[in-house]
């Protein structure tokens, strides 16, 4: 199950949404994810009359970290042991993937509010936020975008004019009756 906050929605008169609702609740209660409803209000049983709920962030524990990435995907937040070695490994690894692509990496307090920029995988900091490239680079990329599908139309609008220039000289003969 994904380790953000979720909302979910559904329509009571469709069944397929209530059953879908109600599997994501399960699956939430079996994680021990709290889960409330749009006021904040625990919920303790699943009620199609509901209507919503919203399934709070997985509680960090105290020999846990968490990378929280905003990409095109929305907000994802990955967690690991810091007690598995290995896992440690695979978030300094994520941790410089994302350095690499030019996204920018900052410490969390407490109070979940971003604090500082960091440049390199710091195994104290118990939350890093991702946020994508800056601006300039995605200004880049997009305008290097653009120019490749100005290529692209030019090459195509030459294509139809060369048809159109062999077809210029055809004659259509008119269709006779019996055939």
């Amino acid at each position: 199950m994904h380790n953000s906050a979720i909302r979910i929605m559904w329509d009571d008169n469709d069944r397929k949404q209530v059953e879908d609702a109600k599997v994501q609740y399960q699956a939430a209660r079996k994680a021990g994810r709290r889960i409330t409803d749009i006021n904040g209000k625990a919920i303790d049983t699943f009620k199609p009359s509901f209507l919503e709920l919203i399934i709070q962030e997985k509680e960090l524990k105290e020999n846990e970290l968490a990378v929280r990435v905003f990409d095109e995907t929305g907000d994802r937040r990955l967690i690991w042991d810091m007690s598995d070695q290995g896992q440690v490994k695979d978030a300094a690894k994520l941790f410089n993937e994302y350095l690499a692509k030019g996204w920018r990496g900052y410490t969390v307090d407490a109070s979940g509010a971003t604090r500082r920029r960091i440049h390199k995988f710091d195994i104290d900091q118990q939350e890093i936020v991702f946020e994508e490239k800056e601006f300039k680079s995605i200004i880049a990329d997009f305008t290097s975008a653009i120019k490749n599908e100005i290529k692209e139309v030019a090459m195509k609008t030459e294509k139809i004019a060369s048809f159109v220039k062999c077809f210029s000289e055809t004659k259509l003969v008119p269709k006779t009756f019996p055939g």
